[in-house]
């Protein structure tokens, strides 16, 4: 990396070397892209202990700067008042940095010209409202879109309890342009709902492209496959969604069918041909006996990473419209759009029964992914947000 390059201090709760999900891979992504611009040094914040082994692997492979234990901080008292009422107040999710490695933090600020924070948690963790420092805040999954989908699901107190939490970020929100330097998100649609100001940069969902994608191999019984963190309520909610309301008319027509789910938290899965994996070390392996892959969410925020790893592996994809969210796909073209259960039943059937469909389908996914959603396609757009950034210091 060139001396004269920017140095950027990239701040995350994530390992880019953890287990794999959503978050996980999206700030490998940012992290690997903002290196090839940049000269970037690593904090990582979390209320959970990283591995020992994640942070040797961390260590090896990035300059980590420093390691920062997240402790449990609540609000209490007049604090609860303030942090249901105040779109200003920063303790949003109840944890906090000690004010030692506050102070830390602080001093490494000073040694960098930009800093970038993988979502709005960890400014709010550690206090920071603003920075003299220019500032980017990847937006990631924009909570008040996530609470208005769950405002639509569930019971009349789960309802009002969602629409007030829409409410309390929507205002949290309004403030991002005031608190960052320049705001990144997953999808044009996320731009546009933040106002579409030029200081909101689109960076999508994707990682490097394998050489060869998986493909399906198509062999044996029927097989449809679902990986995400089975912990997370939508995955979960969106999970028994389709074993209740979709997987029997599949069973019904295809009786040796198998479901194979991948993720902490599957073990909480059963039924007749339901077959849960676990965490897997290899996804692509694993993956390439698929025959497609599902998205059937019906709650959430950003978009779905799981929908460019289907794509980069070249495996047929039947979503949600909210699973899809975020991704300029066509249905019958890249992906099979379905939202009632008999729909999601029917485009999983057409997929399973029809290889030469399936196979154009996955392969029209294929080029959209290496076209939009690979490591070498958001790179450029990584280096654009630092310059846009940094530029209007360098004016003054």
């Amino acid at each position: 990396m060139n001396q004269s390059a920017k140095k950027v201090l990239f701040v995350a709760s994530p390992s880019p070397y953890a287990q794999s999900y959503g978050s996980q891979l999206r700030v490998k992504t940012l992290l690997d892209s903002l290196e090839k611009c940049s000269r970037v040094s690593l904090v990582l914040a979390s209320v959970k202990e990283y591995s020992p082994a994640v942070l040797q692997e961390t260590a090896a492979k990035h300059d980590l700067q420093a390691v920062f234990r997240l402790h449990s901080s609540p609000p209490r008292g007049l604090d609860r008042l303030q942090a249901e009422l105040n779109p200003r107040y920063l303790n949003t999710h109840g944890f906090a940095a000690s004010p030692e490695d506050r102070r830390r933090f602080l001093n490494l600020v000073r040694e960098h010209d930009l800093v970038w924070f993988h979502t709005v948690r960890l400014p709010n963790a550690l206090g920071l409202d603003p920075l003299d420092t220019p500032t980017v805040m990847d937006a990631d999954d924009l909570l008040s879109r996530y609470h208005e989908s769950a405002s639509q699901q569930g019971g009349l107190l789960s309802r009002l309890r969602a629409r007030k939490n829409f409410w309390q970020w929507r205002r949290r929100e309004a403030l991002f342009l005031e608190r960052f330097s320049a705001l990144t998100v997953c999808s044009e649609g996320d731009k546009a709902y933040l106002g579409g100001s030029d200081r909101i940069h689109v960076i999508p969902n994707g990682f490097a492209k394998s050489p060869s994608p998986a493909g399906t191999s198509r062999q044996g019984a029927p097989t449809i496959g679902f990986v995400g963190l089975l912990t997370y309520e939508p995955n979960r909610d969106g999970l028994l969604w389709f074993l209740k309301e979709v997987w029997p008319s599949i069973r019904q027509s295809l009786p040796d069918a198998r479901l194979r789910i991948v993720g902490k938290g599957s073990e909480a899965f059963s039924g007749a041909g339901v077959e849960a994996i676990g965490w897997v070390d290899d996804l692509a392996a694993e993956s390439a006996g698929w025959w497609l892959t599902i998205v059937p969410l019906h709650v959430g925020g950003g978009t779905r990473v799981k929908i460019a790893t289907a794509f980069s592996q070249q495996i047929p994809v039947v979503s949600t419209s909210l699973g899809a969210y975020g991704y300029a796909v066509t249905h019958g073209q890249e992906i099979m759009l379905a939202d009632a259960p008999a729909a999601f039943a029917q485009a999983c059937l057409q997929v399973l029964g029809d290889a030469t469909f399936a196979g154009q389908l996955a392969a029209r996914a294929r080029r959209l992914f290496e076209q939009n959603w690979s490591e070498e396609a958001i790179a450029p757009m990584v280096a654009r947000v630092v310059e846009s950034a940094i530029l209007p210091v360098l004016k003054t």
